[in-house]
């Protein structure tokens, strides 16, 4: 994937970006499997300034609290096969003309595909 360009003039905003304005094709998941414990990552342009952006989201089994004796389950659940949402911001180290901030001040949602 070839590097965005940086658009230093876009200014300083805390912006939710809808995925109107996100071009998924410049984007790319991938997972890194450990055990029981699957780490989802996206990575492409910011969709304001354009620098280049990486987030991550871990999915893992959570640990099931005892609550005393009860049947168990005979064949555990089927694993989702629903995308998983990777929370993406802005960290490209500019101000964007606000003095004290390392961004744009954009966050998204990358929506990724399970691991199979």
């Amino acid at each position: 994937m070839p590097a965005a360009a940086h658009d230093l003039n876009v200014p300083f905003a805390k912006e939710i970006v809808t995925g109107q304005t996100i071009d998924l094709d410049a984007w790319e998941c991938w997972t890194i499997t450990d055990q029981d414990a699957t780490r989802y990552y996206a990575r492409g342009p910011c969709p304001a300034c354009g620098a280049r952006a990486q987030g991550s989201i871990e999915d893992a089994p959570k640990p099931i609290e005892s609550l005393g004796a009860r049947e168990r389950k005979t064949e555990p659940e089927p694993p989702s096969t629903e995308p998983i949402s990777v929370p993406v911001s802005c960290r490209c180290g500019s101000p964007h003309g606000q003095a004290g901030q390392t961004s744009c001040g954009r966050r998204w949602v990358i929506l990724a595909p399970r691991a199979t």
